[in-house]
C-alpha cells in the first residue's frame, strides 16, 4: 500500500547549522544531509528541512523535481516508514508496524524508482518499489537488504546482500529485475551500483579472513579489489569510459580518510580534521563531486569536495553527515 501524506511542510531557510556555502559553482549541486539526526536537503548554500523525518539517504533530481529516499517516523515516533519526498511532499511506502527505510531512489522518465527494506514480522525484507507499488527481492524467512537502485532501459538493478542460508551471514548480491546474481568473495557487502553500456559496476568492501575490510568493486561480476589497507566503496560513477569510485581508506593513524579511485588508482581527498569519509560521487563534465564528512575537534561537519577540494555544508555547531549528492 501507498500512503500519500496531503500536507506537508518545506522549510527552505539558511539556519543554524548550516552554511549559505555556493562555491562560487554555476552548476545545481544538491546534497542530501542529516544535521542533528534530522533529514535535510542542501541546494547551492539553501537549506531545505524535511520535517518528523528520520532519515534522508539519497537524493535524485529529474525535471526539476527533486526526489528523496529515507524515512520517516510515525507510530508517535516509535518506528520508522520507508519514504520518498518530491519537492518536499512525503510519499510513505509501506503502512506496516515495524521499522523500514528507502536507501536510494532513481527516476527513469516518469517512473520513480526506490530500493529500502521493510522489516516484516521481524525479518527484514529487501525491496524495490516502481511508482509506490513493491516488489519483494527476498522472501520473509531471512534478512536481507537492498542498499542502491539504477534503471537502465527497462532493466532494474539493485545491490544488497541476502542471507539465503538464514545463518547470520549475509551473501553479496545484486538484483536484476528481481533475479539475485551471487558475487564472490562470499564475506563482502555490496553498497552501490551503476550500469553504462551493459557494463553492471558494484562496489562495497570484502572481509579479509583477519577481519579486515578491502574496499572491491565488481564490473560483470569480476572482483577487483581496491585497496589491501582497511578500507571500503561506498559509491560508483562510470562517465566517458572512466569509472570513478568513492568511499574510505583507514591511515596508519587508525584514523579514516576520504578517498576515490578513478580507474583504480587511488586519490585521498583533503581534509580539515583528524577523521573523513566520503559516501557519494557525482561527475558532470570535468568535475568531479563527492559527499561525505570530516570530523573536526569532535564534531562530525557535512562537507562535499568538488575536484579534490573541501567544502563545508554545515558549520560545525551540531553533527551532520552528507549522505548523497547529485548535480545538473
Amino acid at each position: 500500500m501507498i500512503v500519500i501524506i496531503p500536507i506537508f511542510i518545506l522549510i527552505a531557510s539558511c539556519k543554524k547549522g548550516l552554511n549559505d556555502n555556493s562555491a562560487n559553482t554555476t552548476a545545481n549541486i544538491y546534497i542530501a544531509v542529516e544535521l542533528n539526526y534530522t533529514p535535510n536537503y542542501w541546494n547551492n548554500g539553501i537549506d531545505n528541512s524535511l520535517t518528523n523525518g528520520e532519515s534522508a539517504n539519497s537524493i535524485f533530481v529529474s525535471g526539476g523535481d527533486i526526489y528523496i529516499a529515507g524515512a520517516r517516523y510515525f507510530n508517535n515516533n516509535q518506528s520508522y516508514v520507508a519514504t520518498y519526498w518530491k519537492n518536499g511532499l512525503p510519499t510513505n511506502l509501506i503502512s506496516g508496524s515495524y521499522g523500514s527505510v528507502a536507501n536510494s531512489v532513481f527516476v527513469s522518465g516518469a517512473d520513480v524508482y526506490v530500493a529500502g527494506v521493510d522489516g516484516i514480522a521481524g525479518i527484514n525484507v529487501a525491496k524495490y518499489w516502481k511508482n509506490g507499488v513493491a516488489t519483494k527481492l527476498s522472501d520473509s524467512t531471512a534478512n536481507a537488504y537492498a542498499s542502491s537502485i539504477f534503471v537502465s532501459g527497462s532493466d532494474v538493478y539493485v545491490t544488497g546482500y541476502d542471507d539465503f542460508n538464514n545463518n547470520g551471514s549475509g551473501i553479496p548480491v545484486y538484483w536484476k529485475n528481481g533475479v539475485p546474481i551471487i558475487l564472490t568473495p562470499i564475506l563482502s557487502t555490496t553498497n552501490s551500483v551503476y550500469v553504462s553500456g551493459g557494463d553492471v559496476y558494484v562496489v562495497g568492501f570484502n572481509v579479509t579472513g583477519n577481519a579486515n575490510f578491502n574496499a572491491i568493486y565488481w564490473k560483470n561480476g569480476v572482483p577487483i579489489i581496491l585497496s589491501t589497507k582497511y578500507s571500503s566503496a561506498n559509491s560508483v560513477f562510470v562517465s566517458g569510459g572512466d569509472v570513478y569510485i568513492t568511499g574510505y581508506e583507514v591511515n596508519s593513524n587508525g584514523y579514516k580518510v576520504a578517498t576515490f579511485w578513478k580507474n583504480g588508482v587511488t586519490n585521498t581527498l583533503l581534509k580539515k580534521g583528524s577523521s573523513s569519509s566520503s559516501n557519494s560521487i557525482f561527475v558532470s563534465g570535468n568535475d568531479v563531486y563527492i559527499a561525505g564528512l570530516d570530523d573536526v575537534n569532535g564534531t562530525t561537519v557535512a562537507v562535499y569536495w568538488k575536484n579534490g577540494v573541501e567544502i563545508s555544508i554545515s558549520d560545525g555547531t551540531q553533527n551532520s553527515y552528507a549522505n548523497s549528492i547529485f548535480v545538473n
